[in-house]
């Protein structure tokens, strides 16, 4: 139920529906004056969320800083979220999260980490398919040793990632202080950790470091489509690290 609800909720509290909400009261509203007042809201908060200057400055505000890592990690849990529910074992189609596993490669071919977690199972409810199985194999196909690669796909979210890992970690590791690192993508790297020490694993995390990005007149003044699809990520990030500590997921 908590999975359905919060798929719900995520839908509902992303700035493109309140936009569409505010212009549908504009179009359909009995009163004139309202309906003027509608749409200029609407156009203001579209103005707000289509402009990539205010989405870097909240999202940077968000998202942690890189961290200095250590060497020879036990484990990099690599979580899901990366791959479209059409994909197969032949067939793996990468959503725009696909970083979390060239940054996983990345680590394990420079000997940061010695075993591969891959965490996750579709995290839809249209489908079956198992993301931790689908990128085992996508691995072991690419030269990985099936020995370093462990899943788990049991978890739907970020909660249950960190729960299961936990228990992966307890059943395999010869000792209880393993040393892990959090691979997951920058947005997503605040509540993975809250969730992880939660579960008793106080993991590092890998992220990318922040690069300052040029801007022109034309980040400042010209709407953009992209990223008002970067905010619902964000914002679903923002409000789902609320839930999860009302939950007492953290």
């Amino acid at each position: 139920m908590f999975f359905i609800l919060s798929k719900i909720l995520s839908f509902i509290t992303v700035p493109f529906f309140w936009i569409l909400l505010l212009f549908c009261f504009a179009l359909f509203s009995r009163k004139k004056y309202k309906r003027k007042k509608y749409f200029i809201r609407g156009i203001i908060l579209l103005i707000i969320f289509t402009n990539s200057f205010i989405y870097k400055v909240v999202s940077e505000t968000w998202m942690l800083d890189k961290q200095e890592l250590a060497k020879n990690y036990d484990y990099g849990i690599l979580l899901g979220g990366m791959i479209d529910i059409n994909s197969e074992n032949d067939n793996i189609i990468f959503n725009t999260n696909g970083d979390r596993l060239l940054n996983t490669i990345y680590l394990y071919k420079t000997k940061t980490i010695k075993k591969i977690i891959i965490s996750g199972a579709s995290g839809s409810l249209y489908s079956d398919i198992s993301e931790a199985n689908v990128l085992k194999s996508y691995l072991q196909k690419i030269g990985i040793s099936e020995d370093d690669i462990l899943t788990e796909s049991k978890s739907k979210n970020t909660y249950e990632n960190a729960i299961f890992s936990a228990d992966l970690i307890k059943l395999h590791s010869n000792n209880n202080k393993a040393k892990c690192i959090i691979i997951t993508s920058d947005y997503h790297i605040r509540r993975s950790v809250a969730c992880f020490k939660k579960a008793g694993l106080d993991s590092d995390y890998f992220t990318v470091e922040k690069q300052d990005q040029f801007y022109n007149i034309e980040n400042y003044i010209i709407p953009q489509a992209s990223v008002l699809w970067q905010w619902q990520a964000l914002m679903h990030e923002i409000i789902g690290y609320e839930i999860y500590w009302f939950q007492g997921y953290l």
